[in-house]
Parts: C-alpha cells; sequence; structure tokens
C-alpha cells in the first residue's frame, strides 16, 4: 500500500481540501477518487508525481417525463 494525496480543488485552482489514503497501486487511488462527491477538479498525487485529475463534474441534465431531450 501507498500514500496518496486526493487534492480538491475550488472553482478558480485553488486548493480547497486535501485528503490522504492508502491505495494499493495507482489504478485503485483513481477508483477511489472517483466516489468522490465534489463538484470541481480533483488531482490525485503519490508524491511529487501527479497521477490524475478529474475534471469539474456537474450532475446530468434531468430527463423530462416525456423523455425527450432538447428537442
Amino acid at each position: 500500500m501507498a500514500p496518496y494525496r486526493i487534492v480538491l480543488l475550488a472553482p478558480n485552482g485553488d486548493v480547497k481540501d486535501e485528503r490522504m489514503i492508502e491505495a494499493a497501486h495507482d489504478d485503485a487511488a483513481i477508483d477511489h477518487t472517483g466516489w468522490l462527491d465534489h463538484p470541481h477538479a480533483i488531482d490525485v498525487w503519490q508524491d511529487d508525481r501527479h497521477v490524475a485529475r478529474f475534471p469539474p463534474w456537474s450532475p446530468p441534465e434531468p430527463i423530462p417525463p416525456d423523455g425527450q431531450r432538447g428537442r
């Protein structure tokens, strides 16, 4: 297991919060990060190595009752 730093970014790119996790490898750290509920970008780091960036997230557009999107 290795330590990974999860960096939650504010809309302007500043660090909003940081969390440390332990993961067996990069893919496990990325999978863990994918479950975080954060609307802005998220970076995954292992020491000084940038592993991944999740882009800003926005909820999907709701499906109207008639099921017709954007028509």
